[in-house]
């Protein structure tokens, strides 16, 4: 996957998000979602960009690559509990609702970066 290719879909799923997230914050009974909306969605479109240049170099060779993918999603979760413990910590939040849009935004850049390792992969097989 080129460059641009990536970056244009990468902004193009950080748009749809953007305003999937605005509408939802807009309807009256999820009021309660706060900013961690936007502090995911900023978080997990950093770690896509991250994966994307750190994974490009590591595709040449397969024993790169896996550690990489591993490392990456480990960190991922990690960064993502990280993140809600110091929410909960500092915001105090008065409901639960602030989660709904922090695993949205996890499953959306999720799916997004396994779908876009693979046509890379594809492109590019590893080296033994």
């Amino acid at each position: 996957m080129t460059l641009q290719k990536f970056l244009t879909q990468t902004l193009l799923l950080t748009l749809a998000l953007f305003g999937l997230l605005r509408w939802l914050q807009s309807q009256p009974s999820l009021e309660g979602m706060g900013s961690m909306t936007w502090y995911s969605l900023g978080l997990f479109f950093t770690l896509t960009l991250a994966l994307y240049f750190f994974a490009r170099p590591a595709l040449a060779k397969s024993a790169r690559f896996v550690p990489l993918f591993m490392g990456f999603v480990f960190g991922k979760m990690a960064v993502s509990i990280l993140l809600i413990v110091l929410y909960v910590k500092l915001a105090q939040p008065s409901n639960r609702l602030f989660l709904l849009p922090f695993f949205l935004n996890y499953l959306a850049y999720t799916i997004f970066e396994t779908a876009f390792l693979m046509k890379m992969a594809r492109r590019n097989p590893p080296k033994p």
